[in-house]
């Protein structure tokens, strides 16, 4: 059976680099920060899904079998989350008066991009969807499924990287329209929560 390489990258570079919860927040933080104080939120974010991939391929025969209910309960937490966030966004303020208002502490930049991810249903169900079509069909050793986690991680500090520096070289630029900026930003994780939250499906499930 050939590996189909091709479809991977494909798949790996349109999820990663499109507009999402991660990218989206690295772009705003890079703005609000700086590219290198973002590092510490990419840092707890590559962390977090690191961890988060390695339960996957640990659970992944239980969770491949419960993915419906997985899938709802992520959603609605992580809508729930990107709501708060964009709400954040919005009220925030780069300028110096206004610290106490930025969305998300200096402090917490690392933790909170840790702890994201596991409540991120667009990256536990890109996972699973990786994992149990690209990994287990064609291997469960140990070694080659670590090494397809790791090019994961790699593609995804990638993509963090890029997004963060966009935001922070369109400081200047921000800075002069900083209250379009957040209502964007916020508008485009509303829009990733709807789209995460699937209402339709949910209406369904639960009528």
């Amino acid at each position: 059976m050939t590996y189909p390489f091709a479809a991977l990258l494909t798949i790996v570079l349109s999820s990663t680099f499109s507009p999402g919860p991660n990218n989206i927040m690295c772009m705003t933080l890079g703005q609000k920060y700086g590219f290198k104080k973002t590092l510490k939120y990419i840092a707890g974010a590559l962390l977090g899904y690191l961890c988060l991939l390695i339960l996957l391929a640990l659970l992944n025969a239980v969770l491949y079998k419960y993915i419906p209910a997985i899938k709802y309960v992520m959603g609605v937490l992580g809508a729930l989350y990107l709501s708060y966030m964009a709400w954040k966004i919005y009220h925030s303020s780069s300028s110096s008066k206004s610290k106490s208002s930025n969305f998300i502490d200096e402090d917490k930049l690392f933790i909170t991009g840790m702890y994201l991810q596991f409540i991120n249903p667009k990256a536990v169900l890109f996972g699973i969807t990786i994992l149990s079509t690209f990994a287990f069909p064609y291997f469960q050793d140990f070694q080659r499924i670590g090494l397809l986690i790791i090019s994961l991680v790699f593609f995804t500090a990638l993509s963090l990287c890029t997004w963060a520096s966009f935001g922070s070289l369109l400081n200047n630029f921000v800075k002069n329209n900083e209250k379009v900026f957040n209502i964007v930003m916020a508008l485009i994780l509303l829009y990733c929560a709807y789209v995460i939250l699937d209402p339709i499906s949910l209406i369904k499930v639960f009528s």
